[in-house]
């Protein structure tokens, strides 16, 4: 997915029994912003005086962006670095209720 996302040369393990200058999943790594459009449409069709029928389309991630997961913190991990998920598929659902 996202290969150089950080710069892994720019890291290194601490030496044996010692710490390092960072946490252990380096807890301060920015990861991307998370937007997303969502729509729904609604639609009241009034059947008698008192009964009406509610129909409803919501869908979510409507323009399709892909949402990137955070990267592998993980120094011992061979994918240290790299961004190996991501999310944001369209989705939609409909409904029908009815009301009395």
């Amino acid at each position: 997915m996202v290969d150089t996302y950080l710069n892994i040369n720019a890291f290194s393990a601490p030496a044996p029994f010692t710490f390092g200058n960072t946490g252990p999943e380096l807890p301060n790594t920015r990861t991307f912003g998370g937007y997303g459009m969502n729509a729904a449409l609604l639609k009241t069709i009034p059947l008698t005086e008192r009964v009406g029928l509610v129909l409803k389309g919501e869908f979510f991630g409507v323009l399709n962006h892909n949402i990137f997961g955070p990267p592998i913190t993980d120094i011992n991990n061979p994918a240290f670095g790299q961004i190996i998920s991501a999310s944001g598929n369209r989705t939609g659902q409909m409904s029908m209720t009815l009301k009395f």
